[in-house]
């Protein structure tokens, strides 16, 4: 009886003992990162959301993917571990109410609700938890550059005012045309009606009444106030240097015949300096501080000693 318990005990022991050599391996040091380190465990949690979305997409991953994605978390990770180690070093925190805050204020800018905001990330495959830790790592970026290098990100108003314009089109609703159109089924000939027109025995308005079968059709032909930039680059290229009622040589679009007369042409409003100076600010601020960013982080990593215990 005595040696059945033994055994027993031996089995026991020996069962616990691999039970810990399992658990040793999974949670095996990956890579050592200054003082930091990063383990078998933590990429595996990463590995499973991945493949979690993966598999809700309907997607299979290969082998070969398996590793392409572990290498590119195992990078992001590493990233991620400097960045805290960074913030660590100069007592940089950001607290679930920054979160919370920054969460919020994203939803009043876009005018969502928390389903709205749920909705939106279940689309690009990300849950809220995901998503909190993004604006969480997106805040200490933010506070590691205004407390390293916020001297660094200066735009003075002549830039700004450079920048503007440079982008003169992107504050200017553009020119807008008033056209008519002509658009003739097959069994119309574009050169008889042209001549009718030109001969003055009907108008152009009173051609696309009668033969048209586009837009406009029973307005004669009307369409107003078309954006240029929008038309297709065939429209436009066919109403470039046509002076306000001219028409265009018949031209084939969509297989038929088309002519169109321009009308009238309508200058865009321009948006006024001082009313988007403060957006063009931002933007500006916002694309030096990551330049500032990458450039301090990529010094941070080149100085890094980094060790991949796997290579």
């Amino acid at each position: 009886m005595r040696k059945h318990v033994v055994l027993a005990l031996m089995i026991l022991l020996v069962t616990a003992s691999l039970a810990r050599a399992e658990e040793y391996v999974f949670d095996r040091i990956l890579v050592k990162v200054n003082d930091g380190i990063i383990l078998e465990s933590d990429l595996a949690v990463k590995m499973k959301d991945v493949e979690k979305r993966y598999k809700e997409q309907g997607q299979e991953i290969t082998q070969e993917m398996r590793q392409t994605i572990r290498g590119k978390l195992l990078e992001k990770m590493v990233e991620e571990l400097l960045l805290e180690l960074e913030a660590q070093r100069y007592g940089i925190t950001v607290e679930d109410q920054d979160v919370d805050e920054e969460i919020a204020r994203i939803k009043a800018e876009r005018n969502l609700t928390d389903e709205q905001l749920a909705e939106i990330l279940a689309n690009d495959g990300f849950t809220l938890a995901q998503f909190r830790e993004r604006i969480r790592e997106s805040i200490k970026k933010q506070r590691i550059v205004g407390h390293m290098v916020h001297d660094k990100v200066l735009v003075t108003d002549t830039e700004l005012k450079e920048e503007y314009e440079k982008n003169m089109d992107k504050y200017s609703t553009g020119e807008t045309l008033d056209i008519s159109v002509i658009v003739l089924p097959p069994d119309v000939a574009s050169k008889e009606v042209v001549k009718r027109i030109d001969d003055e025995e009907m108008t152009f308005a009173e051609a696309a009444d009668k033969y048209s079968v586009g837009p406009g059709a029973g307005d004669g032909g009307k369409v107003n106030g078309v954006m240029r930039r929008a038309l297709a680059d065939e429209w436009q290229k066919a109403l470039e240097g046509l002076e306000p009622g001219e028409m265009t040589d018949p031209m084939l679009i969509g297989g038929k015949e088309t002519i169109i007369l321009l009308r009238s042409v309508n200058q865009g409003d321009v948006t006024p300096f001082e009313e988007v100076k403060d957006d063009i600010m931002k933007r500006l601020m916002a694309e030096r501080r990551k330049q500032v960013f990458d450039e301090y982080f990529q010094k941070l990593h080149d100085k890094a000693v980094i060790e991949y215990m796997d290579q």
